[in-house]
Parts: structure tokens; sequence; C-alpha cells
């Protein structure tokens, strides 16, 4: 899937800034995630994620993962959009939270995790609409995760 959402009622891709983020407080009302929320969510397996905090005299990334070191499943919403000529782009945006006090030091906003005795839940688009999955939609608990500070190298490509 490509990172950041584009909306199936989109005409021209070119025209629209893609959607790498949806708020969890709003993800079943804002036109472009909420279809998708009712019937395309998705988890994006990861073991952490990065972080940059700006400091003097530059940003400096941290990487934030579990404390425990388990496996962690972001929540996804996804779309499918199709061109004009048939073509299909699958396209994906994570969902977001307020931080936990902890975190909060690091950014304001946090990837929502879907702890593994839900990902059945939240997966199940067929079964369950967005009412039963709302509640799965906030940030880890305080404490639950960690970070650290790593190499600015991470922002590079070639690495």
């Amino acid at each position: 899937m490509r990172w950041g959402l584009m909306p199936a009622w989109v005409k021209d891709p070119r025209k629209f800034s893609l959607l790498i983020n949806a708020r969890a407080e709003t993800v079943r009302e804002k036109p472009a995630f909420k279809n998708a929320v009712l019937r395309r969510r998705c988890l994006i397996p990861a073991d952490g994620y990065y972080e940059w905090q700006a400091s003097e005299p530059r940003k400096r990334p941290y990487f934030i993962h579990r404390r425990d070191g388990g496996p962690i499943g972001l929540a996804g919403v996804a779309e499918t959009w199709i061109g004009p000529n048939g073509e299909e782009m699958d396209s994906v945006a994570i969902v977001t939270a307020p931080a936990s006090a902890d975190l909060a030091v690091l950014h304001h906003r946090v990837p929502v995790t879907i702890g593994p005795d839900d990902f059945e839940l939240w997966l199940d688009c067929r079964a369950h609409d967005a009412d039963a999955v709302m509640g799965l939609m906030r940030g880890p608990d305080e404490g639950e995760f960690v970070w650290h500070e790593v190499s600015t190298r991470v922002k590079r490509v070639a690495n």
C-alpha cells in the first residue's frame, strides 16, 4: 500500500494532498476517512516508530517502542482509488490519538496501537461497525512505551 490515504472520491490525485494521519477523534466524521474506518481497517506491523523533537541546534530523532519489546499493530485505515482508465492505487493512513503524559514530551499525538487480543475485532469490518472499535482508538497507556535517541542517519534514504 502507498503511504498517505487517497480517498476514492478524488478526481485528480495530482491536485490532492495525501493524508498520512487520521485523528481518532474525528475519523468517523471526516469525508476522507469515514468509509474507510467502517469497511477498510487494517494493521501496520512495526517494532517501533520514529519521532523528531525540536531542540538546539537541530531536530533530534527518537525511536519509540514497546517497553516489553513486543511487536506493535498500528491502527490504519485504507482506501482503493480507481482512476478514469481503470488504474488502481491502494493507500493507507495511520490513526493517531492524543499522547499520554510521558509520550507528550516528544510529541502531542501518537499512533493508535492495537493490542494482539484486539486484532480480530479491529480487522473484522463485516461484523463490527465503528462503534465497536471506538474504544480501541486511543494512545498507549503511560509507561507502556519507551524511547531512546538514534542517529540522524535514519532520515537519509541512502541509509
